[in-house]
């Protein structure tokens, strides 16, 4: 199973002559977090797995931004709020989103591993994940339909995503976090596999998503030991990075929903203050380091409302 290396461990952002990138705010994180260099590097990336100490129930997290602020974004093409800024994308930049997000549509079909922002050990054998695992079985229907069976698949989709947010009050801990990061695979794979047809039920669907990114973000983003500058625990740090993960992913799939419409795209001004780590695996699709991160300051903090 091929898995992105840079999610199995937290791992310290480099600069560019090798060492710890200690000096450069727009580098290592999007505004006013500390830097990676403070968590393990490299030697400590054996996970505890075979002993079987990850416990993902009892996480705590802290959320350093007004989560309210992130459901209520739909509203801004509707009511403009204090400081919102209008951001045009080019044709590139629109396209890079388009495969870089496929993509993720893609890796969910083909079964194997999940898509980079679902951590692996999310899905690991012995882990309460119903939503998230019901959602790697449902999508696979997508893969090789038959003739006119992409359209029967759709609607099983929708009616899983229509009972989780039904039932998203109720999930506590992690679960918050799987709900809304089945509610998005579902969402992508739909949107990528049946094209234009799909769009006023996605537009519909970001709404929701937003409304389940609060009710995750609410339960926390960052690990107090980030700010603290120490060693966050597996499980905290996992799950922080797995939701700030979704979260950007989320703005990256608004933003280009808008893109597509002709519609504004708006900064994400509710998550400054938020780190970010991007993903080598992301890289590997044909952009270099700084490009992807130049990508995601750019772009993956800027959505707009559906």
């Amino acid at each position: 199973m091929v898995v992105d290396s840079s999610f199995l461990s937290p791992a310290p952002l480099t600069g560019s002559d090798g060492r710890d990138d200690v000096s450069s705010p727009s580098e290592s994180h999007v505004t006013g977090m500390p830097s990676s260099q403070h968590f393990p590097t490299s030697q400590h990336n054996i996970l505890p797995v075979a002993e079987g100490f990850l416990n993902f129930s009892d996480v705590e997290l802290i959320c350093p931004i007004q989560a309210d602020d992130i459901q209520n974004r739909w509203l801004n093409n509707y009511i403009p709020v204090p400081g919102q800024q209008a951001k045009n994308y080019s044709p590139n930049t629109t396209g890079f989103i388009y495969r870089m997000l496929k993509s993720y549509a893609g890796i969910s079909i083909r079964g194997g591993c999940p898509p980079p922002f679902i951590h692996p050990l999310q899905v690991a054998d012995g882990q309460d994940c119903h939503p998230l695992s019901t959602c790697l079985t449902l999508v696979r229907l997508f893969d090789k339909p038959i003739p006119g069976g992409e359209s029967v698949a759709a609607e099983v989709l929708k009616r899983e995503m229509a009972r989780i947010f039904e039932l998203h009050t109720t999930y506590t801990g992690s679960g918050v976090l799987q709900a809304f990061q089945a509610y998005l695979v579902y969402t992508m794979v739909i949107f990528f596999s049946l094209g234009q047809e799909s769009k006023p039920f996605c537009r519909e669907a970001v709404m929701n998503l937003q409304v389940l990114a609060c009710s995750a973000a609410k339960v926390g983003l960052v690990c107090k030991e980030e700010q603290q500058h120490s060693r966050p625990p597996w499980e905290a740090w996992i799950l922080a990075e797995a939701k700030r993960r979704t979260l950007y992913t989320m703005y990256l799939f608004d933003s280009m929903l808008a893109s597509q419409d002709g519609a504004p795209t708006f900064l994400g001004i509710e998550l400054h203050g938020l780190s970010h780590r991007e993903a080598s695996h992301c890289g590997r699709l044909g952009l270099d380091g700084n490009g992807l991160r130049r990508t995601i300051l750019s772009s993956s903090v800027g959505a707009r409302a559906a």
